[in-house]
């Protein structure tokens, strides 16, 4: 019951709530949850934007330069790793899984900087799964 209260009132406080992060294809929200690891949405879409226009495929994203993809991530910080794990999350999409994302906890979390989090909002955002994506200090805090 008490928690049905607190549903309806946040149902009427934000009644369709949604990522900021901007994307049009599922493993591109992906890739963009990933990225925004210590940033800010607003920074993921601009680096984004730059990103899937020039890749706007996981082939091309698979088999982009490294350096390439590192000048675009750059701002973001972390970006030496950001930009393997791009290229290494297109390469296990297309070669593992025939270009299509996978829908499974099990199969996302072996995936480079895919992690519990980055879960929860993609599955929440895609409608797989409804979860409340809570950060590592949050969750330890509530935990006291």
């Amino acid at each position: 019951m008490r928690v049905e209260l607190i549903e309806n009132y946040l149902d009427n406080l934000i009644p369709n709530p949604k990522c900021e992060l901007e994307f049009s294809k599922d493993y591109e929200l992906l890739i963009s949850i990933m990225l925004s690891a210590q940033t800010t949405d607003k920074r993921v879409n601009k680096v984004t934007r730059v990103l899937f226009k020039k890749y706007d495929s996981l082939e091309k994203l698979k088999s982009a330069d490294l350096k390439d993809l590192k000048d675009i991530v750059r701002e973001l910080g972390s970006y030496n790793k950001k930009a393997v794990y791009v290229k290494e999350i297109a390469r296990i999409i297309v070669d593992d899984y025939n270009g299509i994302m996978p829908r499974k906890r099990k199969e996302l979390e072996v995936m480079p900087g895919v992690g519990r989090k980055t879960i929860n909002v993609l599955f929440s955002e895609l409608d797989i799964e409804p979860n409340i994506a809570v950060d590592t200090h949050v969750e330890r805090v509530s935990k006291r």
